[in-house]
């Protein structure tokens, strides 16, 4: 796991002048994802700015994180490296030593590894260990230097006295519990460098990043471009004393993240960062349910702010989407070794296939993996609204705040009838309600939907809560214009009644970002293609 800091996606700004133009589509298609083009007079700028933000992030000084106090500070290191690898063939020569320091292995020589840089063991006597499925590699001196516990199964990180530290034993047992749920669930194992530092199997190693601000982080050092597959390393920090939380607990989550993070390079290096973090965050609960580290980032994703785009990603946002993935776990919930298939589903969509030119882009996935089951993303994303008016309805709800509304209205004997205007941005939802106040008697009351048309992404979901029961809920069938009309009863054993709109817009132009969203990161690094701003609910409570 990570914790963002520094926005990197004025990179993806650049990037989007590199990328083909948009293709037309219809009905709740995605656009396909347009081939990447011969380097462009400005792909030396493009580099430029990746190294910057890795040096930006590096360089600057951090304070220990606080979760307890909302502190989710730090830094995203992993793809803001995977930026610079594969653009640093477009930096000019005098630059191109410095990316490959950033980008070196810890056990790199001293010319190409530097201690200001991130983790580098220099001069230091450096161990390895492998088990069947990662090598990790350590040293016991120097700043990087792992804990010397060597107690056995008592202490902070368990193991078995005597011979290998404990924290080396603690990281190996880990990385072989998270790398074989992922193969027994049917995801591809991560890429092999060759031989890199002595084996074929991924590579672990420990450094001290903690005081840098980062949990960990995976990159790959090898020259690569386009949508392909590529091997990945690893760092992890090597004593989490920094993060305010139990470090062997952030030990497991991290790795469970960033290794997911070198599975998915194994599918494409450069998918679309919003689904790379939401389902590295979303794995991270279930592989280790019980530590729940990655509820410090709900505030920042689609539970807290339902008007935020679910794809969106100047920062932070993608690692609180991971309850969107958790939304559709439990919606879809077949699993095999405990980890529920639609998000392996959908990552298999994204396969780059070798080509390293155009394939399915993170969006495309998910709607044509929703098709397969029967549904699309617009239904899913009010019922996904509904679900977070009413979190209960997840299986850990109970530690999840409920959505806020967009607005309460209040229906009265003198203020029978409203009428709400509104706009929503693509891929967001809202909610609006509309209690029974005073003077009304037996009546009933009938809602009124004018949304954008069924074919850019309209939905609905309405909810009806009477007294001493439960609430209850239906998607609201629409005409392909987007409008409906339903009537339920309104008298006086009725609370309120809510109205979830969601816009399931998935209308791109890829690879073009306009000037005033360069703040953001949407799917293809492209603009979204908004639907019509004028929709309307209307309320008229009779009788």
């Amino acid at each position: 796991m990570i914790r963002p800091r520094t926005p990197w996606s004025a990179l993806v700004a650049l990037l989007a002048t590199l990328l083909a133009t948009a293709l037309a589509v219809t009905a709740l298609g995605v656009p396909a994802r347009a081939a990447d083009p011969d380097p462009a007079p400005d792909a030396e700028e493009v580099a430029e700015h990746a190294l910057e933000t890795v040096q930006d992030l590096v360089e600057a000084p951090v304070e220990p994180a606080d979760p307890a106090a909302g502190d989710v500070e730090g830094k995203n290191l992993t793809l803001a490296l995977r930026d610079l690898a594969v653009t640093r063939g477009d930096l000019p020569d005098s630059k191109r030593a410095t990316a490959a320091r950033l980008l070196a292995r810890p056990t790199d020589s001293a010319s190409e590894c530097l201690n200001e840089d991130l983790a580098c063991y220099g001069s230091h006597t450096v161990k390895r260990k492998c088990n069947t499925v990662v090598c990790v590699h350590w040293v016991s001196s120097g700043t990087n230097a792992i804990p010397t516990e060597n107690d056995g199964a008592g202490g902070a990180f368990p193991g078995v006295a005597g011979g290998t530290p404990d924290y080396v034993e603690f990281t190996l047992d880990t990385m072989r519990n998270v790398a074989n749920t992922y193969v027994r669930a049917g995801y591809k194992k991560p890429i092999s460098d060759g031989g890199a530092d002595g084996s074929s199997l991924p590579d672990v190693y420990l450094g001290n990043i903690g005081s840098a601000g980062a949990y960990g982080y995976c990159t790959t050092d090898e020259d690569v471009s386009g949508h392909v597959a590529a091997p990945a390393y690893c760092v992890l920090d090597n004593n989490y004393a920094e993060f305010g939380i139990l470090p062997r607990s952030a030990l497991r989550v991290t790795a469970a993240h960033e290794f997911f993070h070198a599975v998915q390079f194994a599918y494409d290096v450069n998918e679309d960062g919003w689904i790379m973090e939401a389902t590295a965050s979303w794995v991270e609960d279930e592989l280790y349910d019980g530590i729940n580290d990655n509820r410090a980032y709900l505030p920042y994703g689609p539970l807290a702010k339902p008007n935020q785009a679910l794809d969106a990603f100047t920062q932070i946002e993608p690692y609180g989407t991971w309850i969107f993935f958790r939304y559709l776990s439990e919606r879809y919930p077949t699993s095999v070794a405990g980890l529920p298939t639609i998000v392996r589903d959908i990552w298999r969509r994204l396969d780059d296939g070798g080509s390293g030119d155009a394939n399915t882009y993170s969006l495309q996935g998910l709607v044509d993996e929703l098709a397969a089951k029967g549904t699309n993303i617009s239904t899913q994303l009010a019922t996904f609204g509904m679900w977070n008016r009413r979190p209960l309805l997840y299986e850990e709800g109970s530690a999840y705040r409920p959505a806020p509304l967009r607005k309460t209205y209040t229906m009265t004997s003198s203020a029978r009838t409203r009428s709400v205007g509104f706009s929503l941005t693509h891929l967001a939802t809202g909610t609006y309600r509309f209690t029974r106040g005073s003077g009304l008697v037996t009546s009933k009351v009938t809602v009124g939907l004018n949304l954008n048309t069924l074919s850019i992404g309209a939905a609905a979901v309405i909810t009806v809560k009477r007294r001493n029961q439960g609430a209850v809920s239906r998607v609201v069938p629409l005409t392909s214009d987007g409008n409906a009309s339903v009537s339920y009863a309104f008298g006086s054993t009725t609370e309120w009644i809510e109205v979830t709109v969601a816009n399931g817009d998935t209308r791109y132009n890829c690879g073009d970002m306009a000037d005033d969203q360069q703040s953001y990161l949407y799917t293809c690094q492209g603009t979204p293609q908004q639907g019509s701003s004028s929709q309307a609910i209307s309320v008229k409570v009779t009788g």
